[in-house]
Parts: C-alpha cells; structure tokens; sequence
C-alpha cells in the first residue's frame, strides 16, 4: 500500500511534509484512523521523527519536480524510514522508475 500525496500541494515543501508526517504518524499509531490495519496493526511504524525527516526524501527525490507523487516503501512489510521510503511520480514509466529505485538499466 503506497501513500498518495495527490491532496497536498507538493510545491509547498514545509506545508506537503508536515501534512504527510501526520498522516503517516495517525496510520501507524492511531488504531481509530481508517487505515490503521494496514499499518500500525501490522507492526509497521513511522520511524521518522518529524516534518524536517520527510523533508530529506522530498529533496532527495525531486518531489517539487513531479506531477503526482506518492510515496512508498521498497519493502512492504518494513517502517517509513529513509532508507526504506522513496516518492515517485506516478506519470513516470515502470521502467523509469525502476531504475531510479533498483539501479537497473532496461
């Protein structure tokens, strides 16, 4: 399950990040949030300590650059950290994309 962005404005970096914080943080630790089974009931926590950490991936990837990001984990089962989150652009091609995540060259 990837996390849409598609209701934040993601040219408005602090605004977009604080946002996302949240509702990574309400998935992952509210068990009243509508989402919380597919997150926080798994195990699955939000290891970002703040707005500034999702900040680190926004820049590292180039969000204010894309079109309609999401953001996802390379594995499904692992926290929203930096090392296991990245953004993509879903008017990008699979191809583009995996590349970008793995290194592989079509």
């Amino acid at each position: 399950m990837k996390l849409s962005c598609r209701k934040y404005d993601c040219k408005e970096k602090e605004r977009f990040c604080l946002l996302l914080f949240r509702q990574m943080s309400m998935y992952c630790d509210d068990p009243n949030s509508l989402l919380y089974f597919a997150y926080g009931a798994k195990g699955i926590r939000c290891d970002f300590d703040s707005a500034v950490d999702i900040g680190f991936l926004y820049t590292r990837d180039n969000v204010s650059e894309m079109n309609d990001p999401i953001l996802a984990r390379r594995n499904e089962s692992g926290n929203f950290s930096s090392e296991n989150c990245y953004f993509y652009d879903t008017t990008v091609t699979i191809e583009q994309l995996l590349n970008k995540v793995y290194g592989w060259e079509s």
